[in-house]
């Protein structure tokens, strides 16, 4: 979760995925793009446009199997947002419940991109289904106050700092 856009939550589930698949082979990994502002994880990843996800499964149009989807990494999956329909998603809390608990027992871990906290709440209601969410702030992005309104709101939030830049001084180069 983010405050903002632009604060690199989906780079941040896409590397924990990632990283995850990587340094334990044995551990499967479900990617779960809930983005429905700006989803592009099928798109980061290769997957066809017309690829079901979820926006399929929130309008009855798919099953569980169809919005999962295998990526180039033997231990990692994808579910989309949706195939390319120009219909905006709503998120829904019940079948965003029912899909976590249809996929929990098939997974060692999973980790979901959602949409920015001030311009889509729905990141509430999807907190209270996952039991852990990873809250990213950019380096100088949003207020304190947007942070700790946020955190707040969250149950069993974490927090990681993004994009933070060091200068280092001239002096470390030799120069005056």
């Amino acid at each position: 979760a983010s405050a903002s856009r632009g604060e690199g939550r989906t780079t941040m589930a896409l590397l924990l995925a990632v990283m995850t698949c990587a340094l334990d082979s044995s551990r499967r990994v479900l990617l779960v793009d809930a983005d429905v502002d700006n989803g592009r994880l099928a798109n980061m990843l290769g997957l066809p446009d017309a690829s079901r996800g979820l926006g399929e499964w929130f309008d009855g149009r798919a099953v569980l199997d169809e919005c999962i989807h295998a990526t180039a990494l033997p231990n990692l999956w994808l579910t989309p947002l949706a195939g390319h329909s120009g219909r905006p998603i709503r998120l829904s809390p019940k079948p965003f419940q029912d899909f976590i608990d249809g996929i929990r027992s098939r997974f060692d871990l999973t980790v979901v991109d959602s949409p920015a906290g001030n311009q889509n709440r729905a990141i509430l209601s999807m907190a209270a289904v996952i039991q852990t969410t990873l809250l990213v702030v950019k380096y100088g992005g949003p207020t304190s106050e947007q942070i700790v309104k946020l955190m707040g709101d969250l149950d069993r939030a974490g927090c990681v700092l993004n994009q933070r830049q060091y200068e280092v001084p001239r002096m470390f180069y030799g120069q005056r």
